[in-house]
Order: structure tokens, then sequence, then C-alpha cells
């Protein structure tokens, strides 16, 4: 039987009953991350956010995972929505959940309707007053949330697939407690891996955070090979044969910017095709 919205929820509100209360006083760690986000530049701790489940998420159950929110929760009712990362196209973290989610299910559906087919969670629950969000040190070691609580909530949303944004999120999941856990392919074991959980098999594929350093389309080429990330990057390639220079042309023709998975990094739709080809025969969308 499906699991609806809400039942997902009051699922996941028995994890979240101690920082229910949104301010995050009811996380032990409070006290501590607090003063270290004074430490650096006077800067606040923002309110703890729970996951969001979309409606239909028990069809396809397919989970991102980020590292944390980019601001925090502004009370008790919106704990459960950082909807507003990811409900506009026009942010690149809603362009990445929404275009890969259309291709996952390939159908055109449109940005509303493709939240409907997801849920989305972070490893570390707080974020920082600024425009980035980004934890400090102290957060990243001391937060009970990152292992504890996500450990709970997989137990509860049972996803088929995690999409981890981010090294961060992928070394998080390895870390949990598993029953068995398998390579998917010897050319991508540090990009992908089966896990096993009460006899429900779990495939957990990385992604880098989409828009990372990557905004300049034109100068796309020059921002990777400049970075030295172009190994990292020309594993996904399924096209050997194009010479280096030509790959961020042939790459921009082949996935159209106004539907590519990140406009800014066509790179990025050919990292994700590869991917999902190793995983897609094995995942079982929806349930009968």
């Amino acid at each position: 039987m499906q699991y609806s919205k809400e039942q997902y929820e009051e699922d996941l509100k028995k994890i979240y009953q101690n920082i229910l209360n949104y301010d995050g006083r009811g996380c032990p760690s409070y006290p501590i991350c607090c003063e270290s986000c004074k430490w650096q530049n006077e800067r606040k701790l923002l309110p703890p956010t729970g996951a969001w489940v979309g409606d239909n998420y028990g069809e396809s159950r397919i989970l991102f995972l980020g590292i944390n929110t980019n601001q925090g929760s502004k009370d008790s009712k919106s704990f459960w929505a950082p909807e507003k990362w990811y409900n506009s196209d026009r942010e690149y973290l809603g362009r990445a959940t929404n275009q890969i989610i259309k291709k996952v299910w390939d159908r055109k559906f449109n940005h509303n309707d493709s939240m409907n087919y997801y849920a989305f969670t972070n490893v570390i629950k707080c974020s920082v007053s600024e425009q980035s969000g980004a934890p400090t040190e102290v957060m990243s070691i001391r937060c009970p949330y990152i292992e504890q609580y996500l450990d709970k909530e997989l137990k509860v949303l049972k996803p088929k697939v995690i999409f981890a944004f981010g090294e961060t999120p992928f070394q998080v999941v390895q870390n949990l407690n598993m029953e068995t856990v398998e390579e998917v392919s010897d050319n991508f074991k540090d990009w992908l891996f089966k896990y096993t959980f009460k006899n429900n098999e779990v495939f957990v594929c990385r992604l880098y955070n989409p828009g990372q350093g990557y905004r300049t389309p034109r100068n796309i080429w020059k921002r990777i090979n400049g970075k030295g990330k172009i190994d990292n990057w020309m594993r996904f390639i399924s096209n050997k044969d194009i010479k280096r220079n030509d790959i961020a042309n042939h790459l921009e023709s082949k996935y159209q910017k106004e539907n590519g998975i990140d406009k800014a990094n066509p790179f990025y739709d050919e990292m994700f095709h590869t991917l999902w080809n190793q995983i897609s025969s094995f995942v079982k969308l929806k349930d009968n």
C-alpha cells in the first residue's frame, strides 16, 4: 500500500520531536553551533528545516540529499517547506531537481508537477545567516542530525534512489548502518553504489552541486579545464572520439541550454545521463 504525503509527514514528526520547536532550542548542539556562527563575522544560526515530501513521492521514492539549507524556516509551518529553494526554475537547485525528475520519468512535467514526485532533505538541518548558508566547521562536526537523524529519515522515506548533491552527503550515506553494500560499476565506484536495508535496494548517485563554479556558459571549457577538473568530467563523456577542445560545444548542442539540468554547465547533463544509465534498468518507479 502506497503511503500518502500526510503519512510520511506524520512519521517524520516523530523523528523531529526534539526540533519541531522550529527555533532549534530543542537541539543539544544548539548553543555551541550558535556560538560558532557568532565567531565568524557575527553571523546568526537560523532555525532548522525538516524533509520536504511531494504529493506523489510514493510513486517514485526518489530522494534528493543536500548538505544544508540556504535559509532557515520562518515559523513552525515552514519547518517542512524549504520549497522556495527549488520551486523556481530560475534557481540552480530548482532547475536541477525539476529537470532530473523529467528525465527520469521521461515525461513533460511542468515545474510544479515534477516537485510532486520527489522528497528533499539535508544532512545538516540548520543554516547560517548569509546568502550561501554554508555550515560552520563546528556545525559540520557537532550536528547530531547528520547520521542519527538521516538514518531515521531514510527508514521512513524508504527511497529507491538517492541523488546526493555533493561529496559530503554522498559520504554521509556511506557511513550509515547498512546490511549490504555493493559497487554498481568499476568505472564509477566513487559516484555510485547500492545498499540493502530490510530487503530494500537503494541506489545512491553522487552529483556535483548544480551551478557550482560554472556560471558562464561561453567559458565553460576554460573554467573546467583551467581548474584541473577535466579528468573528473571526462569519465562521463560518452563519445570518446570528440577532441577535448570541441567537447563543450558538442555538449551545448546536445543538451539545449533551456532544457539542461544546469543551464551554465552542459557537462552536468552528460554526467547525469551516464550515471542514470547505469542504474535505470534496476529502478522500478511506480509500485503496483
